[in-house]
């Protein structure tokens, strides 16, 4: 199965550093709350003075601020995970598939990247009869993010154009809807039966 190609050491160095970020992701969540806490506190306090002109509505509109504020400090995200990205994504899949570890001495052969423009890749091929599901997240070196974009892309046209009179699986719609787009600072590319759902999946993994 593909989880294998994981190694152990790297799950326990991402959390440990994955300890020490929600550690400081705590400490600026409370400092949001405490601060939404003394707004709220004031605007009670300004509520409850009697006005005949009109009510206030100001601590509904606080405990809003708070809940908005609570919502964001859930969904910042410290650093990357690349790996923990792929491994969730392939693991929301229904179907389980048949996939080839793409790595920095593979990704030209297999994507058309150039080796020489990336610092780092995450990415797995997938066998079509298995249902067809790539993915690549890849650190591209500084100023070559449009180079491995356009490379990107173009593996997804030549992917689609080999499964137009061969379609299997819905293979030829998925390669079509192929996502290509950045994220922090990384080239993301999603081609699966739910780009969506493995969006939403990349932002619990990946800055933004």
């Amino acid at each position: 199965m593909w989880k294998k190609a994981l190694h152990r050491g790297d799950r326990c160095d991402r959390h440990r550093a994955k300890i020490q970020g929600n550690g400081e992701n705590v400490k600026m969540r409370y400092s949001v709350i405490r601060l939404a806490a003394g707004v709220v506190a004031a605007a009670c306090l300004a509520g409850c003075a009697p006005s005949e002109a009109e009510p206030s509505h100001q601590p509904e509109e606080a405990r809003a601020v708070v809940m908005a504020a609570d919502v964001e400090i859930k969904k910042t995200v410290l650093f990357a995970d690349p790996a923990g990205a792929a491994s969730a994504i392939y693991e929301s899949l229904e179907t389980v598939p048949v996939l080839t570890e793409v790595d920095q001495n593979t990704v030209e052969e297999v994507f058309g990247v150039e080796s020489e423009d990336v610092e780092e890749v995450t990415a797995y091929s997938s066998d079509a009869k298995s249902g067809l599901c790539d993915v690549a997240l890849i650190l591209p070196k500084a100023d070559k993010a449009d180079e491995v974009r356009e490379a990107l892309m173009q593996y997804a046209a030549l992917r689609a154009e080999s499964f137009k009179n061969y379609d299997i699986l819905g293979a030829y719609s998925i390669a079509q809807n192929t996502a290509v787009f950045s994220q922090g600072d990384y080239v993301v590319m999603l081609m699966l039966p739910d780009n969506d759902q493995a969006r939403d999946i990349l932002d619990a993994y990946m800055p933004q």
